[in-house]
Formats: structure tokens, sequence, C-alpha cells
């Protein structure tokens, strides 16, 4: 099903008062649902440039689009990861999928099959579940290259980083990055076109001047790449974007492994039923940032104390166990923090402790307390599962003199862009219009949780 963040304001579908019979010339009619989405992979505004009865009209102007799934930008310093999944603490949780994924222990939707042993298992969360069929899809798999992207990189808010990030995604770009020129696909863990169509894209976009011929002479593909990555990264740089992203992931304070311990808690305060405990969390999805508050409850704080739940748009409800609970995480991350800027490793009776000490605090939170908690959880997945398009256009030279700003609601941003020449030392700045525009950004639905404990035993495989 499409998600609702892909589809447009208005549609036309099948309840009784916007049903349309189309005639099908027998003289029966049939009733069609259609819905008109968006085309992300084009700019929706063009205001600087020229009426169309001029040569450089938008009908002529070339818009390219790159579309992203950055992935979580943060290490885990949760205390209530378990101890066989620490190997969490030391890479990103990306960086540990690839590695399964080559190991043949997961397997995602979007890899092409090679056999029919492929076409088989669930897809529950996009991964398969390790079971006799293991053996197979390790030999299916001897041919995945895991990406060197690191989603710490892309977050960095650096500016030589974020080129890093670009550059790994498109070397190996598997489902997290695609590139459109005027709406066609021309990138893509499957799709690479001809040098020769490459190479007409630069002209149209250089206008002929041949500017782009010293970056990577013999090979127009890559070089259109290069300009992509290079004004994708500067526009990444200077819009908040990426900043606002991480600060809704960084919400995610318990880990997978915490929350399937959080649920667990959540459905006993249930009465066992897992039903009632994902009505509570699904219902509570659709209440605004005022927080939930479920009749009988002892009210909810309007402060948090707790630098680690800072930017969490939900109130925090008043329980003891959930207050000591986010005690002891503030200071494990706080450890976690020395540790890692000192290059030293976690002391094993420290984490221990603190892992010991926060299942204490889980099996005695109240319901609204567990309800917080994965509110906060399933947002950070939301957020973890994004994807964004930046498109742009390169500015004409009548167009130079437009002011620079930033992206708003009436019509993209404009970006000053600096793209090297290789041939002359010397790089040339130009100017873009942009718009960044992000997708797939709705709720995660409260059964997420079911099969959670399965999703995150697979990280037992990996070395610590």
């Amino acid at each position: 099903s499409i998600p609702s963040s892909r589809l447009p304001s208005w549609k036309i579908g099948s309840s009784s008062n916007n049903n349309v019979a189309i005639s099908r010339g027998d003289g029966k009619g049939c009733i069609i649902e259609a819905a008109l989405l968006r085309d992300h992979t084009r700019l929706s505004h063009y205001p600087y440039v020229l009426p169309s009865s001029s040569p450089e009209s938008k009908s002529t102007v070339t818009v390219l689009s790159v579309e992203i799934k950055p992935k979580a930008g943060y290490i885990t310093s949760s205390p209530l990861v378990l101890p066989d999944h620490r190997c969490k603490y030391d890479r990103t949780r990306y960086s540990l999928q690839q590695e399964l994924m080559h190991m043949g222990h997961v397997r995602k939707g979007w890899r092409r099959t090679r056999t029919k042993t492929t076409t088989t298992g669930r897809d529950d969360d996009k991964q398969s579940s390790s079971t006799d069929n293991d053996s197979k899809i390790q030999q299916q798999d001897e041919d995945f290259t895991p990406s060197n992207y690191s989603p710490l990189d892309l977050f960095s808010s650096n500016i030589i980083r974020i080129q890093k990030a670009m550059d790994d995604l498109s070397q190996n770009m598997q489902n997290n990055f695609r590139v459109w020129c005027n709406g066609k696909q021309i990138f893509g863990e499957y799709e690479t076109f001809s040098d020769h169509v490459c190479r007409k894209i630069l002209d149209d976009v250089f206008l002929d001047s041949g500017y782009h011929r010293g970056l990577h002479p013999s090979s127009p593909n890559t070089t259109l790449l290069d300009v992509i990555t290079r004004t994708v990264s500067q526009v990444l740089e200077r819009e908040s974007l990426l900043s606002n992203m991480l600060s809704m992931q960084q919400l995610d304070v318990i880990d997978g492994d915490g929350a399937v311990r959080v649920y667990e808690r959540l459905v006993r305060l249930c009465e066992g039923s897992s039903v009632r405990a994902e009505k509570l969390l699904d219902d509570a999805a659709t209440i605004a940032c005022d927080g939930l508050v479920l009749s009988g409850d002892e009210g909810v704080s309007t402060d948090s104390s707790h630098s680690c739940l800072d930017s969490s748009p939900y109130s925090m409800p008043k329980c003891n166990s959930l207050e000591n609970l986010l005690d002891e995480i503030d200071q494990f991350q706080t450890h976690f923090g020395i540790r890692m800027e000192e290059g030293l490793s976690l002391d094993e009776d420290v984490m221990n402790a603190s892992h010991a000490k926060c299942i204490g605090f889980v099996n005695h939170l109240s319901k609204e307390a567990c309800v917080y908690l994965l509110q906060n959880w399933l947002l950070s997945l939301a957020l973890c599962d994004v994807s964004f398009f930046v498109s742009f256009r390169f500015l004409l030279e009548h167009e130079q003199e437009v002011t620079e700003e930033f992206q708003s609601c009436d019509h993209g941003g404009i970006a000053p862009c600096s793209l090297q020449n290789d041939d002359v030392l010397a790089s040339r700045a130009m100017a873009v219009q942009y718009e960044v525009k992000v997708i797939d950004c709705d709720p995660k639905p409260a059964k997420k949780l079911r099969g959670r404990g399965e999703v995150e035993s697979k990280f037992k495989y990996i070395n610590k």
C-alpha cells in the first residue's frame, strides 16, 4: 500500500460519494479508484525562469533529483542493550545490518533474487527469519557487497564528511540512493545509464560550456555522479533537515532490546492482551504533543530534567520507576560518551550493573510510563526509516544575481555551489535552485513491536 505521506490532498476513492463510473464501450460501467501522486523528482516552482517564449524556458530546464534513505545517524548508548548484543555499542545499526546481510542472517526486500530459494520467507520488518534456510541465504548473498556508507558522516554537519557519505552511497547504492533526471530514473541499485546519456545530461546542465569535461574526461557517468553528490552535499550542509531528524532519532533511549522489555511490561499491565497494549500505543499516536493522559492516572509532569529526552514532543507521566530509569540512562550515556571520547572500551562491570538496574526499573513501570517510552521509541524508528528528495537545477547566467536564501514554503532555496574542475585546479562558483522533500514519515504502528525480539536477536551473530 502507498504510505499516506505520498498520497495527495485529494483522490478518487471507493467511498459512496466519490465513486466514478467509467464506460467500457459495452454499456457497462466499472468502478475505479485513482489517486494523483506528487512527483517528488521535479521542482514545484520555477520563479526565476524566463517566460516560455524564451529559449531558456522551464521546458528546457534540466532538473536532477536524488532520493536518500539516511537511516539512523547515531550509535545506541542505552544500558538496556542485551549483553549478547553489545556490538551495537561499537558501530551504527546500518553497519551491523550490512554485515548481517553479508553473513546471510538478514535479507532485505529490495534485494533482487537470483535463485528460487530466495523467493521464500516473510517480509516482517523486511527481514527473513533465521531458519534452516540460513545456509541457502548465505550462499545466495555471497555476491552482496556491504556498503562503506556511515550515517554518522551524513549527520555530522561537516561538509567533508557529508561528501564522503554521499560518495559512499553513490558507489554502492542499494536502496539508499537513487537519482532522477527530469523525472526519469538514471541511477540506482539496478539502474545505470550509458555514458552517452550521461554526457548529454552534462551538456544540458552546463549548456555545452565544456566545463564538466575536466572532472573525469573519460567517464561521463562518474562525472555526472560527482556533480550530483557535490551539489547535494552542499545543500544538506546548509539546511537544518539532518540535524532536526537526528534530534528525533535520538529519542531512542531504550534501544530495540529495551523496547521489547517495555512492551512485554505493558502487555502484562493490560492483563496479557497485546491487542489492548497496541491500541493504547496507536491511540496515543493520534493525540497531539500535549501527551497521553489516561483516565484515572496520576497526571503528567510538564517538565523533564532528563537530557536523554529533551527533544521529546510527549509530556512525561509521573512514575518513580520511570524517573529512576531515565536517571540511570542519563548516567550511563555520560559514561559512554566519556569512554568513547577517550577511545576506551566500556567497562563490563559498569555495563552489567547498569543493565540490571534498568531491567528492575522496567519491571515496575506504570502503564502510562510504558506508553511514553514506547511512543518515543516508535517516533525514533519512524525518523530512522524516512527518505528525502533533494531536487535541484543550476541557475543560468541571467539568474545568477538572485539573492541567496534558504528553503521556504513558497519556493525552493537558492544556494551557492562550488564545483572543482581538475583540469584548471580551480572551483567554479555556481548557484542552484533546490527543494528538499521528506517522504515516508508516517507513524510506525504498535504492531512493529510484536516481532521485535526476533529482529534484535540477529545481532548475537556479530562478534563484539
